[in-house]
């Protein structure tokens, strides 16, 4: 397991989906507005991360490999906040259309407490795309990517627009090449996608796009193995949450692996992106399915232990083994 997240240092991995951006307001609060029955937020601070397929660029580049990010951003404040934080990282950059007719999509939570006591969300502001953007672009920023020399493919699919039907027909035509390993994680689009080498929804979307019910381990096994035929994936790895994560792989028996470390986690925000990341990233290393299975899970569980859209170096998984 050490030998194969060592090689995933320089693995050239694109990243196609919709690049968002988060960002944290907190505050403390002490007292009721006059003028309506809220609280008042006094402002402390404003911090600003990645979201969406931007948390899967940050998570290639944590464990030493190279994203390429493939998507769109608005002309606006948040979408120059977002390239600046790609540029910092060391990111390239050449593959997102900057769009002055679409908005970043970004997420805004208010996080609010008192001096002494625990800060608490109090409301998520989302700002959604206002224009899809034109396939043929995003087709060619994907050729783009790929003309630059790549190990793998990651779909990172929040069902923002940037995957439309067409962009989703010419990912199927380079999965059924299988020139590299391409992984989907799609929310609410799974069933459109075709011959990959992973798939990786999380326990209610398997549940759901398999048609069956998936809250237990039998019921699980068949709508995991139902759902990789329907995809012609060769491989689908199903999040579990506390449960750990369930595998399904052609020509062989499921396998199901225990969550890593506690139970109870601290914020599971952005981790399905991390386990995906660390699953394609492995296969791309020479692992198998079962190894990129344990060491994904190994993943998953270190980064739930952190607060926010977070990631953990080679070193924090590297130790776990």
């Amino acid at each position: 397991m050490k030998s194969i997240i060592a090689k995933m240092a320089g693995k050239r991995i694109a990243v196609l989906g919709d690049l968002m951006i988060d960002e944290y307001v907190f505050g403390e609060t002490n007292r009721i507005s006059r003028e309506a029955p809220v609280l008042i937020l006094k402002f402390r601070s404003r911090t600003i991360g990645y979201g969406g397929a931007s948390n899967a660029v940050a998570n290639i580049a944590s464990f030493g490999g190279v994203p390429i990010p493939v998507g769109v951003v608005g002309k606006d404040n948040s979408g120059e906040s977002l390239l600046e934080l790609f540029s910092k990282c060391g990111i390239p950059t050449g593959t997102i259309l900057s769009d002055g007719k679409s908005t970043t999509t970004s997420k805004t939570r208010i996080i609010a407490g008192g001096m002494h006591s625990m800060r608490q969300q109090l409301v998520r502001i989302d700002m959604e795309p206002s224009a899809v953007p034109a396939p043929e672009k995003i087709i060619a920023l994907l050729k783009r990517a790929m003309e630059s020399g790549i190990d793998g493919l990651l779909i990172s699919d929040y069902g923002y627009g940037a995957l439309s039907d067409q962009v989703i027909r010419f990912v199927n035509s380079i999965a059924k090449k299988n020139d590299f390993p391409v992984a989907v994680d799609s929310r609410y689009q799974l069933l459109k996608y075709r011959y990959s080498r992973l798939a990786a929804p999380n326990e209610e979307e398997a549940g759901m796009h398999a048609g069956k019910s998936a809250d237990d381990l039998a019921k699980i096994e068949k709508a995991g193995e139902s759902l990789r035929k329907k995809l012609k994936s060769r491989c689908l790895l199903i999040t579990r949450g506390s449960e750990g994560i369930s595998l399904f792989a052609e020509d062989e028996n499921p396998f199901h692996v225990s969550v890593f470390g506690s139970k109870i986690a601290v914020d599971t925000t952005g981790a399905g992106d991390t386990v995906v990341s660390t699953a394609l990233l492995a296969l791309c290393s020479g692992a198998t399915y079962r190894e990129s299975a344990v060491i994904a899970n190994h993943a998953g569980g270190l980064v739930v232990m952190k607060k926010g859209a977070a990631t953990i170096s080679p070193a924090e998984l590297t130790s776990t083994f």
